[in-house]
């Protein structure tokens, strides 16, 4: 993994989460983790979407309701309004 990734293979992925996490820095400006906030999201996502598919019972997750962007858009904005 370390090879990969000092041969630019996550560069993209690094992207995304840095930009992400400077939206995080201007909504909230004190909050110690967007890097890992958004890490957190990205990777929970893929792990809610896997649930819904293979492991049911590890998820609220409905095709079709949008649940679990609800969820993280959730989770994140309540976290930002509590760390303020």
């Amino acid at each position: 993994m370390d090879s990969l990734n000092n041969h630019g293979a996550y560069a993209n992925y690094k992207k995304l989460v840095s930009k992400i996490s400077d939206i995080i820095l201007e909504i909230n400006a004190s909050y110690k983790y967007p890097n890992m906030l958004i890490s957190t999201v990205i990777e929970g996502i893929h792990h809610q979407l896997f649930f819904a598919q293979h492991l049911p019972s590890l998820t609220d997750n409905t095709y079709g309701d949008r649940t679990v962007l609800k969820f993280y858009k959730e989770l994140v904005f309540n976290q930002l309004k509590k760390d303020k």
